[in-house]
């Protein structure tokens, strides 16, 4: 997988600030993955991942989408229903939609 010199920073920098949140440092991540802890050391010096379901493990154990380690925009701020408790007020709106998406 190839990134910009720009996206590479914003993964990088994502990365190392999960694995801080998470209590962990960067060789115990990438034992709990399976994943060479030099590997994930490089990811968080600007190395571009190259390994998808690499992407995937490492995202599943921040708890983020691979869009967000990868500094992508959520593409959706949705909650997923099976979490909530309490009670709520539902309310409708239109979605905005950029004037060039399909």
């Amino acid at each position: 997988m190839i990134m910009k010199h720009a996206k590479n920073l914003r993964f990088s920098q994502n990365v190392k600030t999960l694995i801080l949140k998470k209590g962990l440092s960067v060789s115990q991540a990438a034992l709990s993955i399976g994943m060479n802890k030099t590997t994930l050391h490089n990811y968080c010096n600007g190395v571009a991942p190259r390994n998808l379901e690499s992407l995937r493990r490492l995202a599943k154990l921040l708890e983020v989408s691979v869009d967000h380690l990868l500094g992508e925009p959520e593409k959706s701020s949705a909650i997923k229903i099976e979490t909530l408790t309490g009670d709520y007020i539902v309310s409708i709106r239109p979605i905005q939609r950029d004037h060039g998406s399909a």
